[in-house]
């Protein structure tokens, strides 16, 4: 609600395993759609689609691959680039594109909150409260 984040758009077969995940940045909600742009024009997401929030489970071969691509993607840098990012999805995707690893999604109904801008602290503090209030997490989180 208080302005564009960047999410990882899930595509997934009907064997419950991704077949794609595009990065998406600069989405932004407009009513019942959320949209970002695309070679200057809008393109709507359903917010029913199902968006990586980066919580992945790996075996210990994936970091040799991501340490070698991050290092590519630093070595590319350039100085006006400074907010560019290294995506998680992408390192996945190319090991998928390759055959080197399949990926099990577990789509969650839950409500997600996210915490991009200082305005956005209010409400999670709320969500928490209330998830604490309904008793699904404990009045004291760390017991």
């Amino acid at each position: 609600e208080n302005g564009t984040v960047s999410r990882g758009i899930c595509e997934v077969g009907n064997d419950g395993y991704l077949t794609e995940v595009t990065e998406r940045t600069a989405i932004r909600r407009e009513g019942d759609v959320a949209v970002y742009n695309e070679d200057g024009k809008d393109v709507e997401i359903s917010l029913d689609s199902i968006a990586s929030m980066n919580c992945w489970g790996f075996t210990p071969d994936i970091f040799a691959h991501v340490e070698k691509g991050f290092a590519e993607f630093l070595a590319e840098l350039k100085p006006e680039d400074i907010k560019k990012e290294y995506y998680l999805p992408f390192a996945v995707c190319d090991l998928m594109q390759k055959g080197s690893c399949s990926v099990r999604v577990y789509p969650s109904r839950d409500s997600w909150y996210g915490v991009t801008y200082a305005s956005d602290k209010a409400a999670v503090q709320k969500g928490i409260g209330d998830m604490i209030e309904d008793g699904v997490y404990p009045k004291i989180l760390n017991a």
